[in-house]
């Protein structure tokens, strides 16, 4: 088991998912890694974000892989995937599929997705970030917490 921490904000977006997937799927460091869930904008145990190595923070506490204090057009993801890069833990054959999600979490977090061709076409309620909507407004935070990554995807 490792002693590695994932700290996200409660009721993840598609941003935090997919920062904590990327995190556990091509670093075998957090392969089994532990997750927390915390109100948006803090830090897992009010500790100072990105002081202690065995805890990262995703889409939340200002830290590496947030980027909620930068005005550049990027995401929490895209941060967490440009590291991976260059530490070289994504392979190649990889990359050209995930700079593709990559680029449309970055649409969805900058709301660009409501500029989508056809952005009125119902079939847009069956992705990711539509159904995790609506999952939150009809879910509270405690039973949204049992276990929101136990799924797994192994499509890479």
């Amino acid at each position: 088991m490792s002693s590695k921490t994932i700290v996200t904000h409660i009721f993840p977006d598609l941003d935090a998912i997919a920062s904590v997937w990327l995190l556990r799927r091509f670093d075998q460091e957090f392969d089994e890694a532990k997750l927390e869930f915390i109100p948006a904008g803090t830090t897992y145990k009010d500790e100072v974000v990105d002081s202690d190595p065995q805890v990262v923070h995703v889409d939340t506490g200002m830290g590496r892989f947030d980027h909620h204090h930068f005005d550049d057009r990027t995401c929490a993801a895209k941060l967490v995937f440009n590291y991976l890069k260059y530490e070289k833990k994504v392979a190649l054959k990889y990359q050209s599929a995930l700079e593709r999600l990559i680029e449309v979490v970055v649409q969805v977090d900058h709301f660009e997705d409501f500029f989508w061709e056809e952005s009125d076409n119902d079939r847009y309620e069956f992705c990711l970030h539509h159904l995790l909507f609506h999952i939150q407004t009809q879910v509270s935070p405690k039973h949204l917490l049992l276990k929101p990554y136990s799924l797994h995807c192994n499509l890479l």
